[in-house]
């Protein structure tokens, strides 16, 4: 099992963090279903990464001189937006939005730190769920 722990100051950091990890040690395969089937892919089996002030900017990591970012500051308060933070049902040709996961258990989350303090346990937030597949393909090969 390949696995990773790493601590940084902001975003950028992580951003960075993470993908050299990925480069370094990652195994590479190739997707065979879903999205982009055929595609070569690197991950590890595992990853944690404590983000000490993740309210520092920029929230997109600079591009090196010489290099064209890929994505916005526009772009990613848009993705926020969208996906995070919108609990709507999702766009045409999508079938679902993180919000509407995350937004269930929300409220819960944060009261319970709230009230309980730093290191407060129970408390769980997830994306996603096996019948959201299930559903996406039986609706799909109809």
């Amino acid at each position: 099992m390949i696995t990773a722990n790493l601590t940084v100051r902001n975003l950028e950091q992580a951003w960075l963090g993470i993908m050299r990890e990925i480069m370094d040690r990652g195994r590479e395969y190739r997707k065979d279903d879903s999205t982009r089937a055929g595609m070569l892919r690197k991950s590890l089996d595992w990853m944690s990464v404590t983000i000490t002030h993740p309210e520092e900017r920029p929230l997109v990591p600079l591009p090196k001189p010489g290099l064209v970012s890929t994505c916005s500051e526009e772009d990613a308060e848009r993705y926020l937006n969208d996906y995070l933070y919108n609990n709507e049902k999702p766009a045409p040709g999508e079938h679902y939005t993180y919000a509407q996961w995350l937004m269930a258990g929300m409220d819960y989350t944060i009261k319970r730190y709230a009230e309980g303090g730093l290191y407060t346990q129970k408390a769980i937030m997830s994306v996603g769920q096996v019948a959201d597949d299930i559903w996406k393909n039986i609706l799909v090969d109809i």
